[in-house]
């Protein structure tokens, strides 16, 4: 990326522009006199030019539309890429105009700051750039009508980005219909009118696909459709989108699992929450994410994604990704590289491969103590008191001797979160048997949010694998409960407070 001063250099000296192939300008202005020499002497060189934010002094004044120029695009036959992102100019015409002028283009991605005819943006594409395959177009007020034309004009798609405009029935039918076999990116974010059947036909048909980007489906929509019950696109390597359901409905996670499965090439899978909005735990009515990632729950049916690098869970409400989900993944995955998402703890489970078990003896009355055993015998017994009244912690396994206990997955620093004041309790009943029955999930209220990058370096893997930043990372539960709720409509107790002290 060049400054404005180096600019300035660039074009007064012009002569060493000759070796000039690639130009980035970003957030720049081109004033009248260096207009000319951009348009006439360093565009018609270039291969590739990205224009994000520039304003350049092109075309007539608005009160002098019949004025003549004192510049004009010339021909750019070795352009390959542009990049005109909103692009400011005189003329309204300027990004058609210059578009026209690229024969050769192969990548476009084009978001023009004023409205435009999307018909003369169709025809430029039909009849001046055969060789176009990569598009990227963003514009405010466009029907789907509109990006069925802009679709079906170019002879032959491979990228398609139009994230945050429209992607109805009729671009749908445009995109699996002209372009089936060619077509191998698609990314469809924000975009409206987008349903859960429309994603499961370009999944169904759009075999070659190896990047696919949207916000949500629902698993129903995957499970119950019979016209396209299986995914073609077996090559992908990218997957972001949101599955929805019912978290406690085995039976649909099971084949929503088994659907992934299949993808055995995927590189990069994100199943973060779309929106915050509903986003409730427990819930029945399908709103939230169906995956919960625990080995107990059907994770386990992705061992076979062998390829897979990088994996994005954030904002998921019955969130099961604890500890032995974690040594799983690094046994099943060996590429795993890049994590983003939130960790818990759990009480037990019996795909632990090798950690620990804490015994957790409830005791009556406001003293206890601990008492647990590393043999059957119960025979040897390590105590420790808790200052909390009625629980207790000991290591090791239970003996025939344990009255009421449960036992729950934890490492050696986990006793520091035990005894710290993230609200982690052991009262409460048993969640299992001594014989190792089904335990339920037990998570931190308020678990830090660096407790994934701590587990990582307590396990020596935080050279293997590293967690991806986000910026809710920084947001404590208090804040993010309170922003929740005024997301949905209703506000916290200090701006109810705030109100009444307006009122008064």
């Amino acid at each position: 990326c060049i400054t404005l001063f180096g600019l300035r250099m660039h074009f007064e000296m012009s002569t060493p522009l000759g070796n000039l192939r690639d130009l980035v300008l970003v957030d720049n202005d081109i004033d009248s006199q260096k207009t000319k020499v951009f348009l006439e002497t360093v565009c018609p060189r270039l291969r590739k030019l990205e224009l994000r934010k520039v304003r350049i002094e092109f075309g007539p004044f608005p009160s002098q539309p019949a004025a003549p120029t004192d510049c004009t695009i010339m021909a750019m036959p070795q352009m390959k890429s542009l990049v005109l992102n909103q692009v400011h100019a005189r003329s309204t015409t300027f990004g058609l105009d210059f578009i026209k002028m690229c024969p050769s283009l192969v990548e476009l991605d084009f978001r023009p700051q004023w409205g435009m005819v999307v018909k003369s943006f169709a025809d430029v594409l039909a009849q001046m750039l055969p060789n176009l395959t990569h598009l990227s177009f963003r514009m405010q007020g466009l029907s789907d009508l509109d990006v069925s034309s802009v679709i079906k004009a170019i002879p032959e798609l491979h990228k398609l980005d139009i994230s945050g405009c429209v992607f109805g029935m009729m671009a749908g039918n445009n995109l699996t219909t002209r372009h089936l076999l060619s077509i191998t990116y698609i990314d469809i974010r924000s975009c409206v009118q987008v349903t859960g059947n429309l994603i499961q036909r370009v999944l169904g048909e759009c075999r070659n696909l190896t990047v696919f980007l949207a916000d949500y489906i629902r698993a129903k929509d995957i499970i119950n459709n019979s016209v396209y019950p299986d995914w073609a696109c077996i090559g992908l390597k990218e997957l972001t989108i949101d599955i929805r359901g019912c978290p406690q409905d085995r039976e649909l996670a099971t084949k929503v699992y088994r659907q992934l499965a299949a993808l055995e090439c995927l590189e990069r899978l994100d199943i973060s929450r779309a929106t915050l909005i509903d986003n409730t735990p427990n819930d029945t009515e399908g709103n939230t994410n169906i995956l919960t990632l625990g080995l107990d729950h059907g994770l386990k049916m992705l061992r076979s994604l062998k390829h897979l690098h990088t994996l994005v869970f954030r904002g998921i409400s019955d969130n099961d990704f604890g500890l032995v989900e974690l040594q799983w993944m690094v046994l099943a995955w060996p590429r795993l590289g890049h994590l983003g998402g939130k960790l818990v703890t759990r009480k037990r489970s019996r795909y632990n491969p090798g950690i620990q078990s804490d015994v957790v003896m409830v005791a009556p009355g406001n003293s206890s103590s601990i008492s647990g055993s590393g043999s059957g015998d119960g025979s040897a017994t390590t105590s420790r008191t808790d200052a909390r009244p009625g629980a207790s912690f000991g290591m090791g396994d239970p003996g025939p001797s344990s009255g009421s206990i449960y036992t729950r997955t934890t490492t050696p620093f986990s006793t520091t979160f035990a005894n710290s004041n993230m609200g982690y309790q052991a009262g409460g009943a048993a969640g299992a048997n001594a014989d190792g029955g089904t335990l339920e999930k037990r998570a931190l209220p308020d678990a830090p949010a660096g407790l994934i990058g701590t587990t990582l370096r307590q396990l020596n893997l935080h050279r293997r694998i590293q967690v991806i930043p986000h910026p809710e990372d920084k947001i404590s539960l208090a804040a993010r409960k309170k922003r929740r709720l005024m997301l949905i409509g209703d506000s916290s107790e200090e701006e109810r407070e705030r109100e009444r002290d307006r009122k008064e």
